[in-house]
């Protein structure tokens, strides 16, 4: 989004809000778009995961299902950094 002075906002800041982690995995910032529950979610994750979807697909918001992300995924080590924290893809 644009700001009054014409910059551009990414749409934490647009929302203010600093330093959001995502909901599907462990980093923090990054290009989050908002969830359909209030959370924040990479647009990568969102677009990887079967579980989840975007609600406008131009937009790329809100990301649908993330609550249907199972429990046994969120539980899964993941290879590349060795943490069970987030949604395995």
């Amino acid at each position: 989004a644009l700001a009054g002075d014409g910059t551009f906002l990414c749409r934490t800041c647009e929302y203010g809000v600093r330093q959001a982690g995502c909901d599907l995995c462990p980093l923090v910032g990054g290009a989050l778009k908002i969830c359909a529950d209030g959370g924040w979610a990479h647009v990568a994750c969102a677009t990887w995961l079967p579980e989840t979807h975007f609600e406008d697909t131009v937009a790329m918001e809100p990301i649908l299902g993330v609550a249907a992300v199972s429990r046994s995924r969120r539980r899964i080590k993941c290879v590349v950094c060795r943490t069970n924290r987030g949604a395995v893809l």
